[in-house]
């Protein structure tokens, strides 16, 4: 097992653990322990926890950078496509946003990172907003009449695995496109340019 292959695997275990058994549950032993290796390999690759946790946001990050750069236009299918991208991506790592508030509490510097490139996402989907505005395929003047919409989608987009992990008997991967249809219908769709 080369370091790159040992790494990946102690990163794609936590990520399974972390989001079946919470965040502030599992810890560097439990990781270890479902591997099969000792917590010495595991602190070679992760000196602690928070280690891992931040290797697994920065690649979520990555992760929505790419799905954000092949939207290369402006139409209704990038953006509903686009849509359940992001959520795919933000169910795969789902412990990051159900744990948002105690991740923050224990690891500023992912609250930090993570309110920056709020800041920097804000604007480039603002300015995917005009062009979609601008090729007609959402209704300029609707928007303008709903103050908040990039809010309004960010709440929704954060807050839908809450409401899961709260709300559903059974949690699998059928809940994106439950929750992406709710996206559509309620929070995309009162804003779409009629076809005629």
């Amino acid at each position: 097992m080369g370091k790159i292959k040992t790494k990946q695997k102690i990163l794609d275990k936590a990520l399974e653990l972390f989001n079946s058994n919470g965040v502030m549950n599992v810890s560097q032993r439990d990781i270890a322990n479902d591997l099969g290796i000792s917590q010495g390999n595991l602190t070679y690759h992760f000196e602690k926890r928070e280690d891992i946790i931040l290797a697994l946001y920065n690649q979520m990050v990555k992760q929505n950078e790419m799905d954000l750069v092949t939207e290369p236009s402006a139409t209704k299918k990038d953006l509903l496509n686009y849509s359940k991208r992001l959520m795919t991506n933000y169910y795969q790592y789902r412990f990051i946003f159900i744990n948002l508030v105690d991740i923050f509490s224990h690891y500023p510097a992912i609250k930090k990172h993570f309110l920056d490139i709020s800041v920097v996402r804000e604007q480039e989907f603002l300015n995917w907003i005009q062009l979609l505005v601008k090729n007609n395929v959402l209704d300029g003047a609707k928007l303008a009449q709903k103050e908040g919409f990039f809010i309004d989608l960010q709440v929704f987009i954060v807050g839908w695995l809450g409401h899961m992990v709260c709300f559903e008997k059974k949690i699998n991967d059928n809940m994106i496109n439950k929750y992406y249809n709710i996206l559509i219908e309620n929070k995309i769709s009162p804003y779409l340019v009629e076809e005629k």
